[in-house]
């Protein structure tokens, strides 16, 4: 007669503890082995989230030193913002301590810092501009409609 196996000491099943929460745990050999499972902090984390508030408060900076006419400072502060959003993200993936509000938040700072102010200063800055440009632009700007209007007309 042949060797048998027994194999069912070797299989490791999962089965749930009935508790309030069911815990994983493995069945071997009649034993149970409770699984360990990864702990997740709640809470707000301050390091990830101090240096995005920085990266929104330079977009804001951006923003002001634009409507000011001061277009250096507010390149500088965009600049600022783009180094410090990219020191968020990896402070937080290095301390393991990324959450769905902090996410979001960075998701905040980044439409401010660069969508909001960039079109701002570059509004500003052409808006400036405009003015002393004034008759120039306005002669420009009619040639253009009187040669699409004749454009529509020949066709």
């Amino acid at each position: 007669m042949g060797q048998q196996w027994r194999t069912s000491h070797l299989l490791k099943r999962r089965v749930e503890w009935h508790t309030k929460q069911p815990r994983s745990a493995f069945v071997t050999m009649g034993h149970m082995t409770p699984v360990k499972k990864k702990f997740k902090r709640r809470g707000m984390f301050p390091l990830p989230n101090l240096l995005t508030t920085a990266a929104l408060f330079a977009g804001f900076y951006s923003i002001v030193a634009a409507v000011d006419g001061n277009f250096d400072k507010a390149g500088t502060a965009i600049f600022i913002a783009m180094v410090l959003d990219s020191m968020d993200g990896r402070v937080a993936r290095l301390t393991d301590t990324s959450t769905q509000f902090g996410k979001e938040y960075d998701g905040l700072s980044d439409m401010v810092s660069f969508g909001l102010a960039p079109a701002v200063v570059v509004y500003q800055w052409g808006v400036a501009r405009l003015t002393e440009w004034n008759v120039a632009w306005g002669r420009r700007v009619a040639g253009c409609v009187s040669l699409c209007g004749s454009g529509l007309a020949w066709q």
